[in-house]
């Protein structure tokens, strides 16, 4: 494989394939999608390009994030194999997306063909493999026709010895796109607080309740993520109002300001920014895979936790401690 070079973009030939080194963040999407989709025959309404995602809730951010808006293709997230099967015989897809088991599944049931099959995404293979589903990946890469020219991509998270050992049997010289999380300077302390993606907005209003700041900013890392920050923050009142605003620019950070991060920071000198701000806390909203990625960024990271939760456990505690004490002054226990 090629040594690694840091770009934004890369262009998928016929005889290229490409190893993308990226953290797990929806923003990184049409980054290695966009090529593959740019391969899609509109007019074929076979199945074109496969990707395969540790989960379900990744394949549908993939196939939502990925579409070419200005030209459309049909598009299937496979949450269960038996409703994707029904759905294929209905109307085939030209872009498939699911975990390893649900699509080997489709394909060995002839549900899903792969005669059309331009290019196929792994996304991200680090996880799929950590989730036990390294063997079907395998077999769905041994499905492939053998007389079909089909693009390969896989996206990780960190490049290990199973990732490396993927691409040697599956993408034989392939070119490395890295992304830089940049290293210089101090990223400050930085709090995570752990939800879905579609939770961050829920978090987002829970932190601002619980925090209540006399001012906040709320940094975005995408268009979408924007979007649902300035959802939730004008569901709290906050429409218009400058004591809580949604930004995508770190550099807007004032000194005081309480920063909530909505999403994974992109690089390490987002964090830098902000901490040279001296903000009175920071706080990222990040997804249960992202925070290896945010640990490697920020450096230093501790949780986030709600009052609520810590009297919850607190009393927990006491109730088991009076437990104890009943059962202990009952009587010599063995």
């Amino acid at each position: 494989m090629e040594s690694a070079e840091n770009e934004s973009s890369a262009t998928v030939t016929r005889s290229q394939h490409i190893a993308y080194i990226l953290p797990p963040d929806r923003a990184h999407i049409a980054q290695f999608m966009a090529p593959f989709v740019a391969r899609i025959d509109r007019d074929v309404i076979d199945p074109q390009v496969i990707v395969v995602t540790p989960d379900s809730e990744l394949a549908l951010a993939i196939v939502s994030a990925s579409n070419d808006h200005a030209n459309p293709v049909s598009v299937l997230p496979v949450a269960g194999a038996k409703r994707a099967a029904r759905r294929l015989r209905v109307l085939p897809a030209q872009l498939v997306a699911g975990d390893a088991r649900a699509l080997l599944e489709l394909v060995r049931s002839a549900a899903l063909k792969l005669d059309a099959v331009r290019g196929i995404v792994v996304a991200w293979a680090d996880h799929i493999i950590d989730a036990g589903d390294s063997e079907a990946l395998d077999a769905l890469f041994g499905e492939l026709p053998k007389d079909v020219v089909n693009a390969r991509a896989v996206v990780a998270e960190r490049m290990t010895p199973e990732i490396e050992s993927l691409i040697e049997r599956h993408l034989r010289r392939a070119r490395r796109v890295e992304h830089s999380h940049g290293d210089e300077g101090d990223a400050g302390p930085v709090s995570a607080l752990v939800t879905s993606a579609d939770g961050r907005g829920r978090a987002l209003r829970r932190v601002l309740d619980e925090l209540d700041p006399e001012r906040a900013l709320v940094v975005t890392t995408s268009d979408e993520s924007a979007v649902d920050a300035r959802r939730a923050v004008d569901a709290l009142g906050h429409s218009g109002d400058q004591s809580v605003r949604v930004v995508s620019d770190a550099g807007d950070v004032g000194a005081g300001d309480l920063v909530v991060i909505f999403g994974l920071p992109s690089t390490r000198a987002t964090l830098v920014k902000i901490a040279a701000a001296a903000p009175s806390r920071v706080i990222a909203l990040v997804e249960p895979r992202q925070m290896s990625s945010l640990r490697r960024i920020a450096g230093s990271v501790v949780p986030f936790v709600f009052a609520d939760a810590t009297r919850s456990a607190r009393t927990k505690e006491e109730q088991l401690r009076d437990e104890l004490r009943r059962e202990l002054s009952g009587g010599t226990l063995s």
